[in-house]
C-alpha cells in the first residue's frame, strides 16, 4: 500500500482543507514532516485512520471531540495505490458533522476505485466502507498503527524490555494472548462443562429408574388390551346408536303428524270468518265503480267554496290598495319639492370644504417637516457637543501613551539575556533532567524489588495454602464416592414397580367409578320404575274417560242423524208443495214432464221453516270433529300405554342385572384384596382403594426424596472436582510465578547497580557546570536539580517578560498612531457639522411662515371647526334628500303594482267559479244514474261499502291464504302418513334407546380415558428408555473428551505453549532485524538474544564483542531500536493482503547530540534501497535542514485559521 495524496478539514487543530500530496513527497524515499509542538502533525496519521476505518485511535470512542472547536463539519479524503504491477488506486472519503460539544455523526462514507480516468464506486455506507477496507488491507485499526507508525518515547522501549514484558509486548501485538491465558481458561472451562455434564448424565441415568426392555414390553402388551377395550366399546357404541338414531325419526315423526293434523281441524273452524269476507268483498267491487265519481264531486264542491271565498277577500284587498296608492303618491311629490329648493346650495358649500380639506392636509405635512427639523438641528447639536469632547479626551490618551512606551524601551534592556549565559543554562538543565530521570528510575527499581520480595514471600505462603487446600478436597472428594456408592445400593423401591401399581391403582378407580355411576344409576332406574307405575295408573283412568266421552258422542251423533233425516223429509214435502202450487193443467210437470196432476201435494204451515236443518247439519259438523278427536286421543293414550308397559317391564330388567353386575364387580375386587365375598360394598371399595393410593404416593414421595439425595450428591461431587481442579491449576501458576519472580529478582539487582554507577557521573558533570554559572557559589548534591531547574526559571522569565515588553510596546505605537488619526477625522467632522447645522435652521424658519399661512386660510372657510367633519355633514344632508325621494317613489310605484296583480287574480277567480259550477251539475247526474243501475239507494250506501284497495287486496290475500293453507294442511298430513306407515314407537321405548345409546357412550370413553393413560404411561417409557440409551452413548464421547482435555490441560501448564510462540515469534523478528542492522551499520552490529531473554548488539568489527544495549550510546540505540520497528512492522503486516510501503517516526530526536544526529540522518538515507518510504516527525531544526523532502505544518492561531500545511523541497 502507497499513500499518494490527503485531504483534511476540520479535524483536530485543521479547519479549512489542506492537502498532501504523498507522491510528490515520497519520490526520494525519506521525507520529514516538522512543525512546533501542537501544530498537528500526528493530526496527520488521524486523519488516515479516521478515512481508512472511520476512527480515531487515540480519540475517546474512536470519534469524539475530533471536529476543531471553531466548526461543525469535519471531512478527509485518502487516496492510495495497492499491488506490485499494475497498481489499483482507491480513494476513500468521508464526511461528520457535529451533534453536541463532543459526540459527531457520519454524513457520508464512500470508496472509489480510480481506473482508466473512471470513478467506480465501490461501497457508500459507513460500515460498508470499513468492512471493504478491512477485507481489502486485512488490517484491523490498531494493527495498521503499529505496523505505519513508531510512536513518540517507543524508539528504545521494546530494545530495553526485560524478557518478561518483552514477551507480553509480543503477545499483544501478534494477538497470543489467545493461545496463553485465553486458552488455558477456554481449556479450563471446557474441561469444567465437559466434566459436569458426565456428572450430570451419571446422576439422571440413575434418576430414570427401570427403563429395561421388559419393562417396555409389559406397558406395550397393556396398551395392546387397552386398545382392543376401546374398539369393543366403540363398536357397542356404533350398534346402540343407531338403533336410537331410527327410534328418534319414527318418534318424531309421530309428533309430525299429529300436529299436522290438530292444525288441520283448527283451520276448518275459521269457515264463517271466510264467508263473511267473500260479502263484503263482493259488495265493495261494486261500490269501486262509482266511488271515483262521488270523491271527484265532493273535491269539486270544495273547490268551489274555497274559491268563493277567495274572490270576497281579493275584492277588500283590492279597496284597501287604491287608498294607500293615492297617499304614497302624494308623498312623493312633496319629497320632489323639497330636494329640488335645497340641492344647489349644499352642492356649493360642498366645493368650499373640498378646498379646505386640502389645505388642512397642507398644513399637517408642513408640520411634520418642521418636527424633523427641530429633530435634525438637535441631533447636531449633540453631534458637536460630542466631537469636542472626544478630541480632547484623545489629545489626553496619545500623550500617555508616548510616556508608556518610553518607560517600556528602558525596562527591555534590563530583562535582555545574553546567548552564552542562555546556552549553559539549557546544558544544566538537560543534565539535571537526566539525573532525575536516573535517580526516578533506581527508586522504582528499589521499590519494584521490595515488591517483588513481598509477593515472591506471599507467592510461597499462598503454594503451601493452596497444597492444604488440595489434599482436603480430594479428602472430601473421596469420603463423598464412597458415600453415593453405599447409598445407591439402598434404593427403597424399584421404579418400575411403582409404575404398575399406579396403572393398577388407575384401573381401579376407573372400576370404582364404574361402579359408582351403576349404582346411581340403579338408584334412577328405581325411581323410574315407582314413575312408571303412577304414570301408568294415571293413563289408565284418561283411557276409560275417554272412552265413556267417545261412546256419549256416538249416541248424540245418532240421535242428530234422525233429528236431521226428519227434517230432510219435511223439506222435500215442503219443495213438493211449492212445485205443485205452481202446476197448472195442460201443462207439463218440470219434473216427470206428465200435464195430468191430479193430486198435488200440500204442505202445513209449520213445515215451510228451513232454518232449524242448517243448525242441527252444523252441530252434527261439529260432533263429528269432536269426536274424530276424541278417537284421536284415545288411540294416543292406548299407545302411551303400551309405551309405559314397555318402559316399565326394560327398567326392572335394567335394575336387576345393574345389581347382579354391581355385586359381581364388587366380588373381584374383594377376592383381589383378602375380603370375604359379600362383605365388600361399593363404599368401602372406593375407601380401600384411597388407603392403597395414599400409600403408593408414599412410596412415591420417599423414592423422589431418595433420587434427589442422589442428584444433590452428585452435584456436590461436581463442585468438590471443580474446586480440585482449580486449586492444583493455582498451584502449578503460583510454581511458575515463584521461578519467573527469583529470576526477576536477580536482574532487577544487576540493572540497579548499573543505575547507581551513572547517576555519580550524571552529578559530578552538573555540579562543575552550576559552579561555573554560579560564580563558584558552594552548592549541595542533593540541591543540584533546584538550582539547575531556578537558572532556568530566571531565564525563561526574562525572556517572558522581554517578550512582553516588546508586544506591548509594539501595541502602544498602533494605538499612537491610531488615536492621531482619530483626532484628525473629529476635527473634519466638527467643522461638517457646524455647516450641517446652519443649512437646517435656516430651512425650518421657512416652513414655519408657510404653515402660519395655511392656518390662516382654514380659520377664515371653516370657523376653527374640522374641514372634514363639515364636509361630511354636507354630504350626509345631500344624500338624506335623494333617499327621501327615492324612497317614496319605490314606495308608489310597489303599491301600483301590487293593485294591478290584485284586479288581474280577482278577474281570473271569477272565471274559475263559473267553471266549477258547471262541473259540479254534470257530476251529479252521473253519480245518480250509477247509484241505480248498482242498486244503492244513496251515495252513503256506496261510501259504506266502498273498501281501499289496499285492504281490499289484504282480504283477497287472506282468503286465497285461506284455501291454500286448507290445501297444504291436509297435502303435509298425507305426507307424514305416507312417511311413517304402520311404525308407531312409545314414549317408554324411545327413553329406553337413548338411555341404552349413553350408557355406550359413557362405556367407550372410559375405555378411551383407560387406552390414553396405557398410552401415556407406555410413551413415558419408551421416553425413558431412548434417554438411557442416548446417555450411555453421550458418557462414552464425554469420557474420551475429558482424557483429551487432560493432555491438553498438561500441556499448556504454566503458560508453556505462550512462551514457546512468544519466543519462536521473537527470532523470526530478530533475525530480521539483525539483517536490517547490519545494513544500515554497513555490517558492522548484529542483534542477537541473551539467555535471561535481554538483547546483545554483537559488534562484528572487534571480534564479535557482545554488549548490553544500555551501553549504546545515542545513535547506536536509534539504530538498532527502527531495525527491531521496522521488523516488527514487517511481521504485522504479514497480516495483510498487501505489504505497506510507508513507516512514520514520530518524534524521538529532541535529545540527541550532532554527532547522534548525524548517525540517523545517514541511517535513514539509506532506507530508500529497501523499498520504503520512511515518513519523520520532528521538530528539531537541524534534522529539518538535512530532508531533502519536508511537510512544513504551521500552527493554528487562537481565533484564527487553522493548521497549514506546505512542502518543501530542497
Amino acid at each position: 500500500m502507497k499513500p499518494l495524496n490527503l485531504k483534511i478539514a476540520g479535524l483536530n487543530s485543521f479547519r479549512a482543507e489542506q492537502e498532501i500530496q504523498f507522491d510528490v513527497l515520497s519520490d526520494l524515499g525519506v521525507f520529514g514532516i516538522f512543525g512546533p509542538t501542537g501544530s498537528g502533525k500526528s493530526s496527520i496519521l488521524d486523519a488516515m485512520t479516521l478515512a481508512l476505518y472511520g476512527t480515531v485511535v487515540r480519540a475517546k470512542r474512536g470519534i469524539q471531540g475530533i471536529i476543531n472547536h471553531a466548526e461543525n463539519k469535519l471531512a478527509v479524503s485518502f487516496t492510495f495505490a495497492l499491488g506490485a504491477g499494475p497498481r489499483r488506486i482507491y480513494r476513500v472519503e468521508r464526511g461528520y458533522k457535529t451533534r453536541d460539544h463532543i459526540s459527531v455523526k457520519n454524513t457520508h462514507s464512500r470508496l472509489v476505485e480510480l481506473t482508466e480516468g473512471q470513478e467506480i464506486v465501490v461501497a457508500e455506507r459507513d460500515g460498508d466502507v470499513t468492512n471493504y477496507i478491512n477485507n481489502l488491507l486485512g488490517l484491523t485499526p490498531e494493527d495498521f498503527m503499529r505496523a505505519v507508525v513508531l510512536p513518540q518515547g517507543k524508539f528504545s522501549e521494546f530494545l530495553k524490555m526485560d524478557g518478561a514484558g518483552r514477551r507480553q509486548m509480543l503477545e499483544r501485538i501478534f494477538s497470543l494472548e489467545k493461545y496463553g491465558r485465553g486458552l488455558v481458561e477456554k481449556l479450563n472451562s471446557r474441561y469444567e462443562t465437559v466434566n459436569g455434564q458426565f456428572i450430570k448424565l451419571s446422576g439422571e441415568l440413575q434418576g430414570l429408574g427401570d427403563a429395561s426392555r421388559e419393562s417396555l414390553k409389559q406397558a406395550e402388551t397393556l396398551l395392546g388390551q387397552a386398545v382392543e377395550s376401546e374398539k369393543a366399546a366403540a363398536a357397542h357404541q356404533e350398534e346402540t346408536g343407531r338403533h336410537c338414531e331410527e327410534g328418534r325419526r319414527i318418534f318424531e315423526l309421530q309428533q309430525e303428524l299429529a300436529g299436522k293434523e290438530q292444525e288441520l281441524l283448527n283451520h276448518r273452524r275459521q269457515k264463517e270468518e271466510f264467508d263473511r269476507l267473500t260479502w263484503q268483498v263482493q259488495l265493495a267491487d261494486k261500490a269501486s265503480q262509482v266511488f271515483a265519481d262521488i270523491s271527484a264531486r265532493k273535491g269539486l264542491a270544495g273547490q268551489l267554496d274555497e274559491v268563493e271565498k277567495a274572490c270576497v277577500g281579493i275584492e277588500t284587498h283590492l279597496q284597501e290598495l287604491e287608498t294607500r296608492t293615492r297617499d304614497f303618491e302624494k308623498a312623493l311629490i312633496a319629497a320632489k319639492t323639497g330636494r329640488q329648493e335645497r340641492e344647489p346650495k349644499l352642492i356649493e358649500r360642498k366645493a368650499q370644504l373640498e378646498a379646505a380639506q386640502d389645505t388642512e392636509r397642507e398644513a399637517a405635512r408642513l408640520e411634520e417637516e418642521i418636527a424633523r427639523e427641530k429633530g435634525k438641528m438637535d441631533e447636531l447639536e449633540a453631534n458637536l457637543a460630542n466631537t469636542g469632547g472626544a478630541i480632547g479626551v484623545t489629545e489626553e490618551r496619545i500623550a500617555r501613551l508616548a510616556a508608556e512606551v518610553a518607560a517600556l524601551e528602558n525596562e527591555l534592556a534590563a530583562n535582555t539575556v545574553d546567548r552564552t549565559y542562555r546556552l549553559q543554562v539549557q546544558a544544566a538543565v538537560q543534565l539535571a533532567g537526566s539525573l532525575e530521570r536516573e535517580i526516578q528510575a533506581a527508586a522504582a527499581m528499589q521499590q519494584k524489588h521490595a515488591q517483588r520480595k513481598n509477593r515472591l514471600t506471599s507467592a510461597r505462603t499462598d503454594l503451601c495454602q493452596a497444597a492444604a487446600e488440595e489434599a482436603d478436597l480430594q479428602r472430601a472428594a473421596d469420603e463423598l464416592r464412597t458415600r453415593e456408592l453405599a447409598a445407591g445400593e439402598q434404593c427403597p423401591w424399584q421404579e418400575e414397580n411403582l409404575v404398575r401399581q399406579e396403572v393398577r391403582l388407575a384401573e381401579l378407580k376407573a372400576k370404582l367409578n364404574e361402579l359408582t355411576a351403576n349404582e346411581s344409576k340403579i338408584a334412577g332406574e328405581t325411581a323410574a320404575v315407582d314413575a312408571l307405575t303412577l304414570e301408568l295408573s294415571g293413563l289408565g283412568e284418561q283411557r276409560d274417560q275417554l272412552q265413556s266421552a267417545y261412546q256419549d258422542g256416538k249416541e248424540k251423533q245418532e240421535l242428530l242423524a234422525g233429528q236431521i233425516a226428519a227434517l230432510l223429509a219435511k223439506d222435500h214435502r215442503r219443495l213438493a208443495a211449492q212445485l205443485a202450487a205452481g202446476l197448472r193443467e195442460g201443462q207439463p210437470c218440470p219434473v216427470c214432464g206428465s200435464i195430468a196432476h191430479p193430486v198435488p201435494a200440500l204442505v202445513s204451515p209449520e213445515e215451510g221453516a228451513g232454518g232449524e236443518k242448517e243448525l242441527l247439519e252444523q252441530e252434527a259438523e261439529q260432533l263429528k270433529i269432536n269426536l274424530e278427536q276424541t278417537e284421536l286421543m284415545l288411540r294416543r293414550h292406548e299407545a302411551g300405554v303400551v309405551a309405559v308397559q314397555t318402559r316399565l317391564v326394560a327398567a326392572q330388567k335394567a335394575v336387576s342385572d345393574g345389581r347382579r353386575q354391581i355385586a359381581a364387580e364388587l366380588d373381584t375386587l374383594a377376592g383381589e384384596w383378602d375380603v370375604p365375598a359379600g362383605f365388600l360394598t361399593v363404599e368401602s371399595a372406593g375407601s380401600l382403594a384411597a388407603a392403597q393410593a395414599v400409600a403408593l404416593e408414599r412410596a412415591k414421595a420417599a423414592f423422589s426424596a431418595w433420587r434427589n439425595e442422589r442428584k444433590q450428591a452428585a452435584e456436590r461431587l461436581q463442585e468438590l472436582e471443580q474446586k480440585f481442579s482449580r486449586a492444583k491449576l493455582a498451584i502449578a501458576g503460583l510454581q511458575a510465578s515463584i521461578a519467573a519472580a527469583e529470576e526477576e529478582l536477580k536482574r532487577e539487582q544487576d540493572n540497579l547497580s548499573e543505575l547507581e554507577r551513572r547517576v555519580a557521573g550524571l552529578s559530578q558533570e552538573l555540579l562543575r557546570l552550576l559552579t561555573a554559572l554560579c560564580s563558584g557559589e558552594f552548592i549541595e548534591p542533593e540541591e543540584l536539580g533546584g538550582k539547575a531547574g531556578m537558572l532556568a526559571a530566571q531565564v525563561a522569565d526574562k525572556d517572558r517578560r522581554a517578550e512582553e515588553l516588546r508586544q506591548k510596546a509594539g501595541q502602544n505605537r498602533e494605538d499612537s498612531r491610531q488615536f492621531q488619526d482619530r483626532l484628525q477625522e473629529l476635527s473634519n467632522g466638527k467643522a461638517r457639522i457646524n455647516a450641517a447645522l446652519a443649512g437646517v435652521q435656516a430651512k425650518r424658519q421657512v416652513l414655519v411662515n408657510s404653515r402660519e399661512q395655511k392656518r390662516e386660510e382654514l380659520r377664515r372657510i371653516t370657523q376653527g371647526m374640522a374641514a372634514r367633519v363639515l364636509f361630511e355633514e354636507v354630504n350626509a344632508e345631500i344624500a338624506g334628500l335623494r333617499t327621501v325621494e327615492q324612497n317614496a317613489a319605490e314606495q308608489y310605484g310597489e303599491a301600483e303594482a301590487a293593485r294591478m296583480n290584485v284586479e288581474q287574480n280577482l278577474t281570473r277567480r271569477q272565471a274559475e267559479r263559473s267553471t266549477l259550477q258547471e262541473q259540479l251539475c254534470r257530476f251529479a247526474e252521473r253519480i245518480t244514474g250509477k247509484l241505480k243501475r248498482l242498486g244503492f239507494e244513496q251515495e252513503e250506501a256506496a261510501e259504506t261499502a266502498y273498501i281501499e284497495d289496499c285492504d281490499l287486496m289484504a282480504m283477497r290475500q287472506r282468503m286465497d291464504a285461506y284455501t291454500e293453507q286448507e290445501h297444504r294442511l291436509a297435502a303435509e298430513r298425507d305426507q307424514f302418513a305416507a312417511k311413517l306407515g304402520d311404525k308407531r314407537i312409545s314414549m317408554e321405548e324411545w327413553k329406553r334407546l337413548q338411555s341404552q345409546a349413553q350408557e355406550a357412550l359413557a362405556q367407550k370413553e372410559q375405555a378411551m380415558e383407560r387406552r390414553v393413560a396405557a398410552e401415556n404411561s407406555c410413551r413415558d417409557l419408551v421416553n425413558r428408555h431412548n434417554r438411557w440409551q442416548e446417555i450411555e452413548n453421550e458418557m462414552t464421547g464425554l469420557t474420551e473428551r475429558l482424557r483429551h482435555l487432560e493432555t491438553l490441560r498438561t500441556l499448556t501448564r504454566g503458560n508453556k505453549l505462550v512462551e514457546f510462540m512468544a519466543q519462536e515469534q521473537m527470532e523470526i523478528v530478530l533475525t530480521s532485524a539483525s539483517e536490517r542492522l547490519k545494513q544500515l551499520t554497513n555490517h558492522r552490529y548484529a542483534i542477537e538474544i541473551a539467555s535471561d531473554g535481554s538483547f546483545l548488539v554483537r559488534d562484528d568489527a572487534n571480534g564479535g564483542f557482545k554488549r548490553f544495549v544500555g551501553t549504546l550510546s545515542g545513535g547506536e540505540t536509534f539504530q538498532t531500536s527502527l531495525a527491531l520497528a521496522l521488523a516488527l512492522s514487517s511481521q504485522i503486516q504479514l497480516r495483510g493482503q498487501y505489504p505497506l510501503e510507508f513507516f512514520f517516526l514520530d518524534e524521538g530526536f529532541g535529545s540527541l547530540d550532532p554527532e547522534a544526529l548525524e548517525v540517523v540522518m545517514s541511517t535513514l538515507e539509506r532506507l530508500p534501497n529497501e523499498n520504503m518510504t520512511i515518513g519523520v516527525i520532528s521538530h528539531v531544526t537541524g534534522l529539518q535542514q538535512r530532508m531533502p523532502r519536508r511537510l512544513i505544518v504551521g500552527p493554528a492561531e487562537p481565533a484564527g485559521h487553522g493548521s497549514t500545511v506546505t512542502i518543501e523541497i530542497a
